[in-house]
């Protein structure tokens, strides 16, 4: 199962291309914390906004969703953890 292998990360990032609040990636957040992980959990997701009209590329542009984005996410909050 996915949140067993999960579970001995260090860190895990989720992303998803719907909304933050009762998407899957809460979902498995809280199956993680069932299976007693104690890393850190880095999700990104579409906080409660209108997503104006665009092609599929552009708003995962915008929302930081595509390759360059999610690359861009991981090391910003892996710099984060170092200072903590």
């Amino acid at each position: 199962m996915t949140v067993e292998y999960a579970k001995g990360f260090k860190s895990v990032w989720f992303f998803e291309e719907g909304i933050k609040n009762g998407g899957i990636a809460r979902t498995f957040s809280d199956k993680l914390t069932h299976v007693g992980f104690t890393g850190n959990y880095h999700l990104k997701a579409i906080h409660d906004k209108f997503v104006k009209q665009m092609s599929v590329n552009e708003a995962l542009k915008m929302l930081k969703l595509d390759s360059e984005g999610m690359t861009e996410v991981v090391i910003k909050d892996l710099a984060n953890e170092k200072k903590t």
